[in-house]
């Protein structure tokens, strides 16, 4: 075991934005929910090497947005023509983002993230980056059972009113 986190595309079409200054590369996603864990962009290019600075915001409207995280992506080659090896990094890893919707008493009775997302690349004075393909993902949830004859099982989830287990 590797000990990193393993990720799944979540169902968001990316918007490219026109408006966006020149020095940018802009997208916008409407999840069409807040309750779907955004943890990391992954993007793809044809561009052979290059350096960028991305920023991550969020919004709940699609009005006001937040900076949820900046990150860098990059590919470049190493070493001599006959030794060459590429170094890429093309993901920006950042964590969910949950926030109290409404409280019923002393406890929350409904966590949720953000609905909006934009996805910004800095391009500062360089030419955008070529063919870029974007996709949001949620870290992998997994559940491991070993089952035993005779016996039946059920998974219950997100009951945010349900008291935290105590246990010695």
């Amino acid at each position: 075991e590797t000990g990193e986190r393993e990720f799944a595309p979540l169902p968001a079409t990316l918007t490219p934005d026109p408006s966006a200054a020149p020095a940018l590369t802009r997208w916008d996603a409407d999840l069409g929910s807040a309750e779907l864990p955004v943890a990391e962009a992954l993007f793809e290019t044809s561009q052979p090497e290059f350096y960028r600075a991305v920023r991550v915001l969020s919004s709940e409207d699609g009005k006001e947005w937040r900076r949820h995280a900046e990150g860098a992506i990059h590919r470049y080659t190493l070493g001599e023509k006959d030794g060459q090896k590429v170094e890429e990094s093309l993901r920006v890893e950042f964590p969910e983002y949950w926030r109290l919707h409404q409280s019923l008493g002393d406890r929350p009775q409904l966590l949720q993230g953000a609905r909006y997302w934009r996805i910004e690349i800095l391009n500062g004075s360089d030419a955008p980056l070529a063919g870029v393909r974007l996709t949001l993902r949620m870290a992998d949830r997994n559940v491991l059972l070993w089952p035993r004859p005779g016996r039946s099982y059920r998974l219950l989830y997100g009951n945010t009113a349900a008291k935290s287990p105590s246990y010695d």
